[in-house]
């Protein structure tokens, strides 16, 4: 697969608390032709992946709060990331499936099943 486009895409950045400008410069490669897919379509696709990526990390630290995880062991690591992954697809078909049964929080919603969760986390020996 060649490189068929290269974008430059640079942000700019006011941080409130110094009032410092800040820029950064990021390069898009493609194998799209421009024929195929427009700067602004570039744009958008890159967009819409940070925005996938960052909302997956946002569920996944402030719900489970990752980022603190002391699981050092690269399986173990690898373990609980599936979990954790698990849990957030399991109530995004919750959510689909029961729109006004399924609270608009994946944290209130894993509390309201603890015991559904319970002995799976029992069996998994997770509290240690």
């Amino acid at each position: 697969m060649a490189a068929a486009q290269i974008a430059r895409v640079r942000r700019y950045r006011l941080r409130k608390k110094t009032g410092r400008l800040t820029t950064e410069t990021a390069y898009l490669v493609t194998s799209l032709w421009p024929d195929e897919a427009t700067p602004a379509q570039l744009l958008a696709g890159h967009r819409g992946h940070w925005s996938m990526e960052n909302g997956n990390h946002y569920r996944r630290d402030v719900t489970f709060d990752e980022d603190r995880c002391r699981i050092r062991h690269p399986v173990g690591a690898r373990v609980m990331a599936a979990l954790r992954s698990l849990a957030i697809s399991v109530y995004g078909w919750a959510a689909r499936r029961d729109p006004q049964g399924t609270p608009d929080s994946l944290r209130l919603w894993l509390r309201g099943n603890r015991q559904t969760l319970d002995p799976l986390i029992a069996l998994l020996d997770l509290r240690g």
